[in-house]
């Protein structure tokens, strides 16, 4: 557990929020650069953030 201003969190769960908006945001940028530079939309940056986009909704969401 870590406190935050007052407030307990879990480290999996903060862990996982990151992981999931890293993902999102390397899928975003690579779009982006995608667009603007006509380089392949897929290759291995995408890959990776759609493992890390379900890895961290995986964690988040599905409870065992």
């Amino acid at each position: 557990m870590l406190k935050i201003f007052g407030k307990e969190y879990q480290l999996i769960r903060l862990a996982s929020w990151l992981i999931l908006v890293m993902g999102i945001i390397i899928l975003g940028l690579n779009g982006l650069l995608s667009m603007v530079f006509d380089i392949p939309f897929i290759d291995h940056s995408t890959l990776v953030s759609i493992v890390l986009i379900f890895y961290g909704y995986c964690n988040l969401f599905f409870k065992e």
